[in-house]
């Protein structure tokens, strides 16, 4: 039996976080990105705190499972963005997601910091990660 190697770590984990995000965002199609940050934007701007979960009520199509194309898990990257751009913070608190297909996992609380605020789209742009890993 071959043993199972193991990587620990900041770096390893940060670069795969990375990784993942930049994978999970190929497999979304042609301005799907934008179009979630603006329901993030939306979501952001009505609800204090709210959850992944209000945000697909904003989408065209609010269902994933409706969209044979759409890689669920994008949604992440896209929080992670407006995270980034000042529009929402993570909070500790979690909850069990509403989407049957999530199985009620628990869906990170985000606190609005646009709250009640008019802001703009940023421009269109690519994932980009945050910052660079040190070598």
């Amino acid at each position: 039996m071959q043993g199972i190697q193991l990587q620990f770590g900041d770096r390893s984990g940060q670069e795969a976080k990375i990784k993942a995000m930049q994978q999970v965002e190929a497999h979304t199609y042609p301005g799907w990105n934008d179009t979630a940050l603006d329901a993030v934007r939306l979501a952001a701007q009505k609800h204090r705190e709210f959850v992944s979960d209000h945000v697909w009520e904003y989408m065209p199509t609010p269902n994933p499972q409706d969209d044979p194309q759409l890689e669920p898990r994008a949604m992440g990257a896209v929080m992670a963005r407006a995270n980034r751009l000042g529009w929402i913070k993570p909070t500790q608190v979690f909850q069990p997601t509403n989407r049957v297909a999530s199985h009620r996992r628990p869906c990170r609380i985000w606190q609005s910091l646009i709250y009640n605020q008019i802001v703009e789209m940023p421009e269109p742009q690519p994932f980009k990660p945050s910052g660079s890993l040190p070598r």
